[in-house]
């Protein structure tokens, strides 16, 4: 059974008002309800504010160039097709 504390708790660098807290928040309430345990998940991204979310996760992670991520997540799927891949 997976729960939140699964993916952890981590001090961002996000301002107190950012909106990135709250896509935090339901990334991992989408992750826990589908039972999606943080080894089985590689999310990646490029770079921006938005792009640390999983920087802030018990998750894998890939940071690529701006604009560079879906042809990594492509080949990450094509290489290991059990894992949940986000972009």
């Amino acid at each position: 059974m997976v729960h939140l504390e699964d993916y952890g708790t981590y001090e961002t660098a996000w301002c107190p008002g950012c909106s990135n807290h709250s896509i935090l928040k339901a990334v991992k309430q989408a992750l826990v309800a589908s039972q999606l345990p943080p080894p089985q998940i590689l999310f990646v991204s490029g770079i921006g504010q938005a792009a640390k979310t999983p920087h802030y996760m018990n998750v894998n992670l890939f940071d690529g160039l701006h604009g560079r991520s879906l042809p990594v997540a492509t080949g990450a799927k094509l290489a290991n097709p059990k894992m949940t891949v986000i972009v």
